[in-house]
Order: C-alpha cells, then sequence, then structure tokens
C-alpha cells in the first residue's frame, strides 16, 4: 500500500498504517497515530507559520502574560500519565488560604525570574530562582506565595503518574 502525503514548505509528511512520518531538512520524526491526531495538526500548523521544529520558551508568550493580566497555563506535551506546561506569571500568587492538592506528582523548574513556593508542612517558603526545581509529591498541599513583580517568571512543569498508578 502507497502511503498518502502532504507537502507543507518543502517538508513531506508520509502517512501510513500506524505512524506518520515528517521528512524536513536535517531531521526525521515519527508520530504514532496515538499521538497524530492532535500532534499532525500541530505539526502541519507549525511548518505553516514559521517552517521550524524549535519552539523557544522564552519567546511568544500570550498577551495576558505580556500585559501582566493573568497567570498562564501552556501545556507543550500530554501524554498518558504525563503532562508538560509552560507557566508564565507575572507577580501573581496563589489566593489567601489557598493551597493546591493535585492528584498527580508535579516535578517543576523556574526557567526565568524567581519564586516564593511554600509547603503546607513546612515554616518557611521555599525561594525559587532561575535554575531552581522542586519534586512535588501527589497530594502534598502547596501554594505559590509570590512571584517576581519585575518581569515575568517561566516555569516548566511535569505532571507526571496519578496518585492511584504510584501505588
Amino acid at each position: 500500500m502507497t502511503p498518502n502525503h502532504d507537502t507543507v514548505r518543502d517538508e513531506k509528511i508520509q502517512y501510513h498504517q500506524n505512524h506518520v512520518k515528517f521528512t524536513g531538512a536535517r531531521r526525521t520524526y515519527f508520530l504514532l497515530w496515538s499521538q497524530a491526531s492532535s500532534g499532525l495538526i500541530f505539526l502541519k500548523h507549525l511548518l505553516r507559520t514559521n517552517n521550524r521544529m524549535t519552539i523557544n520558551m522564552f519567546k511568544q508568550f500570550p498577551d495576558v502574560a505580556l500585559k501582566g493580566e493573568a497567570e498562564t497555563f501552556e501545556t507543550l506535551l500530554s501524554q498518558p500519565n504525563v503532562q508538560i506546561e509552560r507557566i508564565i506569571s507575572t507577580g501573581q500568587s496563589s489566593p489567601p488560604d489557598f493551597w493546591y492538592c493535585q492528584q498527580q506528582s508535579e516535578w517543576v523548574v523556574v526557567l526565568q525570574g524567581s519564586a516564593g513556593l511554600r509547603f503546607k508542612n513546612e515554616p518557611e517558603a521555599r525561594i525559587l530562582n532561575t535554575g531552581d526545581f522542586v519534586n512535588i509529591p501527589a497530594q502534598c498541599q502547596h501554594r505559590v506565595d509570590w512571584t517576581d513583580p519585575d518581569g515575568p517568571t517561566v516555569w516548566l512543569a511535569v505532571h507526571y503518574g496519578l496518585e492511584s498508578d504510584l501505588k
């Protein structure tokens, strides 16, 4: 069986029985069909808009983040039992007396800026600066006391393993 093809800006996308093959100028990428439904649409959009596979974590901020109006959460990758997000904070903090208590564990790193992260069982907030990371176990109550008011705080968060999967 001959696969179907698409060509976008001289990049070739081949549709096979169980995967999609994307051949670019320098690399070849494969998307399994479980990834292809959303990944392929994203891939075609990416090729049409900027003809590159690289996304810069410090550019293309949403308008509300640029204006400091709201904290933004963008899913970069979502697979069973793992989700990777870019979070952009511009002086935001958790509401008073609010504690996050998530079903999944979360590993988070500050890529730019700084923040105060407080755990309910600790008397002081942990100060996170660029490059600092922490693992937050599932069901661990925590909150953001503050984020840098003078510029964006860019976080990379990896949510993984449902609590029931970890037992």
